[in-house]
């Protein structure tokens, strides 16, 4: 079997346990990795501010694909270097097609863009299992009524 040119690791299911923690046997994989020389990206659905605990004790790797690849972040300075946008018509579509009254919808942001991961759109509470996302994760947010 021919050496790989990259290793990409998805996090939640794959990386991580169901702690959400990265295992010893996982840690030492990723470590002779990168003694072999291999570029290490992240790739998963969330955002990199949803996981600079996780990150930081992945050493080497300096880009990371996020928000469901809709994000490429350049780690070590955090600065988006790509990234795939949905048209605002569409946007406004989707607000309109929901109903506000019972949900708080939440839109995935570029942080380096906006300075926040969500925008949070409606004036219902926060499902409780949002609510402990934000919270275990640390990812930031800006709530707003229409």
């Amino acid at each position: 079997m021919e050496r790989p040119d990259l290793l990409v690791v998805d996090l939640d299911g794959t990386l991580l346990n169901r702690q959400g923690e990265i295992s010893q046997e996982n840690l030492a994989a990723l470590h002779r990795a990168e003694q072999e020389g291999l570029p290490l990206i992240v790739a998963t659905g969330r955002t990199a501010s949803e996981c600079r605990p996780i990150l930081e004790q992945i050493k080497g790797t300096k880009a990371f694909i996020g928000a469901s690849g809709s994000l490429l972040t350049h780690l070590a300075t955090e600065q988006t270097i790509d990234r795939r946008v949905m048209a605002p018509t569409l946007v406004q579509q989707v607000l309109e097609t929901c109903p506000l009254e019972d949900a708080a919808i939440m839109l995935l942001k570029d942080q380096h863009q906006t300075g926040v991961d969500y925008i949070v759109v409606g004036d219902a509470d926060l499902h409780p299992v949002s609510q402990w996302w934000f919270e275990i994760t640390g990812a930031s947010w800006h709530r707003i009524s229409r």
